[in-house]
């Protein structure tokens, strides 16, 4: 049996699900969490992502290969002898490619999104001139020639 506690719970959704439909999925992930009576501390609407390998999964007797999927996740409280009974049945709803259910650390953190990555420019290095970049293509042009 599982430990009472925090535990998160990530999932691919099947990139075919339009996003205005991405809210009832959630709603039915967050509905077997509540017959389970775990309390949601945070949750993350699902995204579209490119996987960084093909999933096949068999649904109704035909097996399907995902490149993309919308991925979102749920932290919740609940007690450990409800999580294996939460993760069959998300695992058992039609839209769900991968679930992984794990036991999270106690402290309840909360990602930081990743800021952009600046550009030359804004660093402070000066914008290249088209003569400049004309003048790095005729050097690559020239050290890659073969005598």
């Amino acid at each position: 049996m599982a430990p009472d506690g925090l535990y998160e719970l990530a999932f691919i959704i099947e990139p075919a699900i339009a996003e205005s439909v991405l809210p009832d999925c959630m709603n039915k992930i967050e509905e077997i969490l509540g017959r389970h009576e775990a309390k949601t501390s945070y949750s993350e609407t699902p995204r579209l992502r490119n996987l960084a390998y093909t999933i096949e999964k068999a649904n109704g007797g035909k097996r399907s290969k995902y490149k993309q999927g919308h991925f979102g996740w749920v932290r919740f409280e609940s007690s450990g002898a409800s999580i294996e009974d939460i993760g069959k049945e998300v695992n058992a709803l039609s839209f769900v490619i991968r679930m992984l259910l794990i036991h999270a650390p106690k402290k309840d953190v909360v990602p930081v999104r990743a800021r952009p990555r600046r550009m030359k420019e804004e660093v402070g290095g000066a914008k290249p001139t088209e003569a400049d970049i004309e003048k790095e293509v005729d050097n690559l042009i020239a050290s890659t020639q073969v005598a």
